[in-house]
């Protein structure tokens, strides 16, 4: 009994560490969310992604060469990855667009709803197991996008959020959702080379957009403080990324994406504190329950509930 003691007691340290690495990971998401939402008054949403993205592959590029990591993927994995990529990009397109034109607390509920699409998309493409718990969870969060959007017939004559901020934030969680399942599919895969995959992708997609379709080109700001924002998401969004797998690599699955809903305590301090807008109570009603559905999503396909 007396040589089980110090296994016991490293287990529950791993576990404390893995949770206070999850807890960074959202920190570092928030923070990032924060610093698109500052530079959207400068930068449009495709040009934030851009320089995320580029920031991103640079470091993963050089993590790679640092652990001499090999770039080549198996053919086994090319299709799903590629998904991966599609969805990644329009999941993060779509979701800084949403954080420009939105207030960051209800965009960031909204994107919080992909574990209900997950749950959906599951069962129809992966033959997951469906019960009537998790549907209950999923209906219910539901019931927590009408608190974000506030629509006139419920909420009388205050201001609505716009159906079409609504619909791109909802689109870019079912994206997410799409590339949850692509990655189920290539769990295999070393997790480096998925996401210097991943963010080579954004990097030229995003470019080919702002010079094709927007004809902007790329456009690096002229003010410091948007510079280092720009920079800020690249680094902390790549920084999350490595949080968030040493986490679940230390905790368990269930606790571990439970803690990961921090991310919106986060943002509701950074939009007081940092951005000073004011926030809607029925947002932080929605984002309660959108936060509490997906929780319970999350630890009912854990078994712990």
């Amino acid at each position: 009994m007396e040589e089980k003691q110090p296994l016991l007691v490293n287990k529950q340290q791993n576990r404390v560490i893995g949770l206070g690495y999850i807890t960074a990971s959202a920190f570092a998401f928030s923070l990032m969310s924060c610093a698109v939402k500052f530079e959207s008054a400068t930068l449009s949403s495709m040009q934030s992604v851009f320089w995320r993205s580029i920031v991103s592959w640079l470091i993963c590029a050089a993590s790679m060469l640092a652990t001499k990591r090999s770039f080549v993927v198996a053919p086994e994995f090319h299709f799903f990855l590629g998904v991966r990529c599609i969805m990644g990009f329009c999941s993060m397109a779509l979701g800084f667009w949403a954080i420009s034109q939105m207030t960051l607390p209800d965009a960031t509920a909204l994107l919080f709803t992909s574990p209900i699409f997950a749950f959906f998309l599951g069962v129809l493409l992966l033959q997951e197991a469906f019960d009537k718990v998790t549907l209950f969870f999923a209906l219910l969060a539901f019931s927590g996008v009408l608190f974000v959007a506030r629509p006139p017939i419920i909420f009388g004559n205050g201001a609505p959020v716009s159906i079409f901020c609504i619909n791109g934030a909802l689109l870019a969680a079912i994206c997410k959702s799409l590339g949850f399942v692509a990655v189920r599919k290539i769990k295999h895969l070393d997790f480096l080379v998925g996401i210097f995959w991943l963010f080579l992708s954004c990097v030229i997609t995003s470019a080919l957009w702002l010079w094709l379709i927007s004809s902007e080109g790329i456009i690096w700001p002229t003010e410091t403080s948007v510079q280092l924002a720009a920079v800020a998401t690249g680094i902390l969004g790549f920084a999350a990324q490595m949080f968030l797998v040493r986490g679940f690599q230390l905790e368990k699955v269930g606790k571990a994406s439970a803690m990961r809903y921090l991310d919106i305590v986060f943002v509701f301090i950074w939009e007081a504190t940092l951005l000073h807008e004011p926030i809607n109570q029925w947002s932080v009603v929605g984002a309660v329950i959108i936060t509490v559905s997906a929780i319970g999503i999350t630890l009912r396909k854990a078994k712990v509930i």
